[in-house]
């Protein structure tokens, strides 16, 4: 029987020549199929998918630092356009009562000149209706008083009048 070492050795030799087989079959897969350029493509294809991510990253990157300068961005916009809008009611405000003002003004003077008016046109109806009523009441007294005597003495009195204008106009 033979020694452990010399089982040892003849395992040994048995798997380098298995090894080396097995390396030369490789050598020639990778030959027949020309697997070296397939995976020098496939390692090329890695690297520029490596490098095209570390584009993206940095555009990304980059992109988030402009994204947080315009959070910072909004920031002032919306404090500017609260101070903006503030400033427009205030105007506003300040704007509505000065026209509240006027247009209060004005209907007041209008409301005013419209008393006057109603004033003065009660005034000349009630003078109207006096006058009428005054008259009336003249009429009625003279009638009442006029007896032929006065009425004749009236006649010729107001002929005479006429006689007196019309020597003067000529």
């Amino acid at each position: 029987m033979k020694s452990g070492v010399e089982m040892f050795e003849a395992i040994l030799h048995s798997n380098l020549i298995n090894f080396i087989i097995m390396i030369s079959l490789l050598v020639l897969i990778f030959k027949k199929f020309k697997l070296g350029t397939l995976i020098d493509n496939m390692a090329e294809k890695t690297r520029q998918k490596i490098e095209e991510s570390k584009k993206n990253a940095k555009s990304a990157l980059e992109e988030y630092k402009k994204v947080k300068d315009s959070e910072k961005n909004v920031e002032e916009s919306r404090e500017k356009i609260l101070k903006d809008a503030k400033e427009t009611a205030n105007a506003l405000e300040k704007n509505i009562e000065h026209e509240t003002s006027v247009a209060a003004k004005e209907l007041e003077d209008s409301l005013h000149t419209l008393a006057e008016n109603y004033h003065i046109t009660a005034k000349k109806q009630t003078l109207e209706q006096v006058y009428g009523a005054c008259v009336v009441l003249a009429k009625e007294h003279i009638i009442q008083n006029l007896n032929d005597e006065t009425h004749k003495h009236l006649i010729n009195k107001g002929i005479d009048e006429l006689d007196k204008m019309e020597g003067a106009c000529l």
